[in-house]
């Protein structure tokens, strides 16, 4: 249970920290959701789902590996979800923030 919490609350901020560095900063991703973009919806959806196979892998393992606890485990893996996201632009506050304008 405390790794799910962890990983939301970890992800949630990770996310609105990305957005204001993608969109208020210096567009770190730009390039990168540019390239995504001009894939197709199934290409988009398999490097998507292999991105979240490798941030859960990447998490288990260093969890395993470097014995760390489960909330850290939380942590690092809401930021990968969260860097995911942001490639595929599905970042949640940047749908949120958009959906307000």
């Amino acid at each position: 249970m405390k790794m799910i919490i962890a990983t939301l609350l970890s992800a949630a901020i990770s996310s609105l920290l990305l957005y204001i560095l993608n969109n208020k900063i210096c567009g770190i991703f730009k390039e990168i959701q540019r390239d995504l973009r001009n894939l197709s919806n199934k290409t988009r959806r398999i490097l998507r789902f292999s991105g979240f196979i490798l941030a859960i892998s990447l998490s288990v393992f260093l969890s395993i590996r470097l014995d760390i606890s489960d909330v850290k485990c939380g942590i690092i893996l809401g930021f990968l979800i969260s860097i995911v996201d942001t490639c595929f632009e599905n970042n949640v506050i940047e749908n949120i923030i958009e959906s307000n304008e």
